[in-house]
């Protein structure tokens, strides 16, 4: 299963990449074209998962800048599984993601993290063909000391 997100009515949710064609497939929620999100594939039982952080994400009403900035902060998957998690956790006062905290499993922890990164970039996206919010890998590399260009 593929991450998909249609501009359209702005969901975003995991589909059987059969159903993907060049890099399309079809909303479920409004028939729209629905494009695949760069990223992770996931397995079928992945779908509630995913389906759960996307209701986070969707309930924030997050803007373009605001899920560069999260995204920004969940780039610690570099670090101990969970980190991201507990900083995205506290900014979304999210109780979805504090239960993955609680179950303290690293696996389940890193795909949440995956995911919540594929779901903010995806939102971020809205505003990348705009130079007034700059991508959040460039800004994660202007933290870094790095450049993006």
């Amino acid at each position: 299963m593929v991450p998909t997100h249609c501009d359209a009515c702005m969901h975003a949710a995991l589909v059987d990449a059969e159903l993907v064609d060049e890099g399309y497939g079809r909303c479920a929620r409004c028939g729209s074209t629905a494009r695949v999100l760069p990223g992770e594939s996931y397995g079928a039982q992945d779908q509630s998962l995913f389906s759960e952080l996307e209701a986070t994400v969707a309930e924030a009403g997050l803007t373009p800048l605001r899920a560069i900035q999260l995204a920004v902060a969940l780039d610690n998957r570099n670090t101990l599984p969970g980190t991201g998690l507990k900083q995205l956790a506290q900014l979304l006062q999210s109780s979805s993601i504090l239960e993955l905290i609680v179950m303290n499993e690293p696996l389940a922890m890193r795909k949440a993290e995956g995911m919540l990164a594929t779901l903010l970039e995806a939102i971020a996206a809205g505003r990348s063909k705009s130079d007034a919010v700059p991508s959040a890998a460039a800004v994660a590399a202007s933290k870094q000391g790095g450049h993006s260009g």
